[in-house]
């Protein structure tokens, strides 16, 4: 990621009170003016209890993946005026459309 946006790995304490750690990275002013916590979430639609739903529904992994992770933090990182965004990746190479736009961000960012 480019030096100039002047990412961070996720410290203690964005979250107060609580040992959450919903960033693997935090960029400053990213979205909007407004900090941003991406969250980069590996998931396989392989699992058994996955497999039915993958087959019918194309992402329906890296959906319920998106999901999960915001109704685990987004919450909670608006209240500190934070945007969390979710970066759910598949084992077998797909990507949420959120994830694909961000990279797409960073990448047009990074060629500046």
């Amino acid at each position: 990621v480019c030096r100039l946006l002047a990412p961070r790995k996720e410290g203690n304490a964005l979250l107060p009170g609580t040992n959450a750690r919903p960033a693997d990275v935090l960029i400053p002013h990213w979205t909007g003016g407004r900090d941003t916590a991406l969250d980069v979430t590996v998931v396989s639609p392989l699992l058994p209890d996955r497999v039915p739903h993958s087959i019918a529904t194309p992402g329906h992994t890296l959906t319920v993946a998106f999901n999960n992770k915001c109704r685990d933090y987004l919450v909670a990182c608006e209240r500190e005026g934070i945007c969390f965004i979710p970066l759910p990746v598949e084992t077998l190479g797909g990507w949420h459309t959120k994830a694909v736009d961000q990279l797409r961000k960073l990448a047009r960012a990074e060629a500046r």
